[in-house]
């Protein structure tokens, strides 16, 4: 997933940049906001224990992922993102927009799905951000505090 790359030059902070990822965020709020209005004229399920249960798992393998993932930011000489909605060499802000905005959706996303689609979800990304978090381990990258 992640590969040694010769040296680059590193991402320069322009005004554009800036707020065309503020664009980005604002877009990714509107979409959430319609994706969940037919959800929100029917009741969801009810939470259960082995939801939370489920959900502090992929939150776990999300912030793992995040700091893995800012590892990948702070070192572009050496290391390139997979996920193409990063890009292949992130800032560390446009890193840290993208796992605060994703985390804030997963749970309500999760609140708001039905019992059978909520379990399918959160084991999907279970399983997605467990996948990244491994193969960034496994990569050399670390959790730093």
């Amino acid at each position: 997933m992640l590969k040694e790359l010769p040296a680059v030059e590193r991402y320069n902070f322009r005004k554009e940049s800036i707020e065309g990822h503020a664009k980005w965020v604002r877009w990714c709020v509107v979409l959430l906001l319609l994706w969940m209005l037919p959800f929100s004229a029917h009741a969801a399920d009810s939470w259960t224990k082995e939801d939370t249960y489920r959900e502090v798992i992929a939150l776990t393998f999300r912030f793992i992922d995040y700091k893995t993932t800012l590892d990948i930011a702070r070192n572009p000489d050496k290391y390139q993102e997979a996920n193409p909605i990063l890009g292949k060499h992130p800032s560390i802000a446009r890193v840290n927009t993208w796992f605060l905005v994703t985390t804030i959706i997963h749970p309500i996303i999760s609140s708001t799905l039905p019992k059978e689609y909520r379990k399918a979800f959160q084991y999907i990304s279970i399983g997605i951000s467990g996948t990244a978090a491994t193969l960034n381990l496994w990569s050399g990258l670390k959790v730093e505090f």
